[in-house]
């Protein structure tokens, strides 16, 4: 599919650890809905390459003990994660949106001026 390269269970850890910021697409090569989202995965992918963003992919059927604790998945499932923290994507599977909520996660927080 779609993504810069494909995660497995033994390089997961080091490679999401690895990287500042990091999408990770969840999907299985039996979901239909999945497969219809292959273009804009693969228009987002571009994009994320331009900021220096991974778009790593993954076979949900090998990590669904990592994602246990978010309970019942929908599929494609779309993560972020950010310095070890992990970001649920729950908005609409198309590049602009994705590449529109990975550039706010990008950006500087701000702090208020005192």
């Amino acid at each position: 599919g779609a993504g810069h390269y494909n995660l497995t269970a033994k390089n997961f850890s080091k490679a999401v650890s690895k990287k500042p910021l990091m999408l990770v697409g969840f999907s299985s090569p039996t979901c239909h809905k999945c497969i219809t989202y292959e273009p804009e995965y693969a228009a987002a992918a571009e994009a994320l390459r331009s900021m220096k963003v991974p778009f790593a992919r993954a076979n949900i059927d090998k990590f669904r003990e990592h994602l246990r604790d978010l309970g019942p998945v929908e599929l494609p499932l779309l993560v972020v994660y950010k310095k070890k923290r992990r970001y649920v994507y729950e908005s609409q599977h198309s590049a602009s949106n994705i590449v529109s909520y990975i550039t706010k996660l990008k950006s500087p927080v701000l702090q208020p001026l005192a």
